[in-house]
């Protein structure tokens, strides 16, 4: 919870009262969207580790597919948020909360890509390992509390947001490939790789929506907020869920994504939509 929280108990006097309350707002706001939906999956996740225990081929598998399944939701919409926050806090917050936007545009895309790690935790309790997780801890409080206070301290906000971006980015991420291989084996190359058409579908998005920035105009009243915010979803959730799946298809349907678990999910709707056609005949 320091480690977490160490940038509120000083961004208040450092900041002003008026760019902390944006701030956290801004925040508050990233991490609900990013990741609130997430927690309860993760933590479903937990008896299905379990009972993999014995079999570690099969519990890695079960942790990459957790992995690939989570990260490509999660990552657009981190990365999306981030591209959709000012006609969102226009529309939801008024048009007096910029900084508030500067906030999401920098911290939601870093809380999408730690969503990669969520399973992670899920992992080290059915292992047994929660020394690892609470070693984990103190060397994520070891290392963020200095970056974060640098960034805050001769830079001010944007200084606290690049510090969040290098400690939850950067920091994070190396600890937490490090012990996902200390408890599975699996390298960071083989963490990021199951990952790749996430990555390659997330840049098609960001594309596609810059150029759409470009075609529009400025955003100066509600409607022109709402029509934004309607358009930019509608592309950027049309592209990136076009390319994920053009990918998963040339690369030959993987079991290992998002994509092979809603194919099995549609199956079984279908499934019982047969079964009671073929009893009436």
């Amino acid at each position: 919870m320091i480690g977490n929280r160490f940038d509120n108990f000083l961004a208040g006097g450092l900041l002003g009262i008026a760019s902390f309350g944006a701030y956290n707002v801004g925040n508050n706001v990233a991490a609900m969207i990013t990741q609130s939906a997430f927690q309860p999956l993760e933590r479903v996740l937990f008896p299905s580790f379990a009972k993999l225990t014995g079999d570690k081929t099969r519990l890695n598998e079960a942790f990459q597919k957790s992995q690939a399944s989570l990260f490509a939701i999660g990552f657009p919409m981190g990365v999306g948020l981030a591209l959709i926050a000012e006609p969102f806090v226009y529309l939801t917050l008024g048009p007096k909360w910029s900084i508030a936007v500067t906030v999401i545009q920098f911290i939601a895309p870093v809380l999408g890509m730690q969503i990669v790690f969520g399973p992670s935790n899920a992992l080290a309790y059915a292992l047994g390992a929660t020394r690892t997780l609470f070693n984990r801890g103190i060397v994520l409080l070891i290392f963020r509390v200095p970056i974060v206070l640098a960034g805050l301290y001769f830079f001010g906000l944007i200084g606290l947001l690049v510090a969040r971006v290098i400690s939850g980015g950067i920091v994070v991420s190396v600890v937490n490939f490090y012990i996902v291989r200390s408890l599975t084996g699996l390298s960071p190359w083989r963490q990021l790789f199951v990952t790749w058409r996430s990555w390659v579908s997330g840049g098609a998005m960001i594309l596609a929506l810059l150029a759409l920035r470009e075609l529009t105009g400025p955003i100066t009243n509600n409607f022109a907020a709402g029509k934004a915010l309607v358009e930019t979803v509608l592309l950027g959730g049309g592209v990136y869920c076009s390319v994920h799946a053009a990918l998963w298809i040339i690369s030959g349907r993987s079991q290992i994504g998002v994509e092979a678990e809603l194919m099995k999910v549609i199956s079984a709707i279908l499934g019982r939509f047969r079964k009671p056609r073929e009893r009436s005949v």
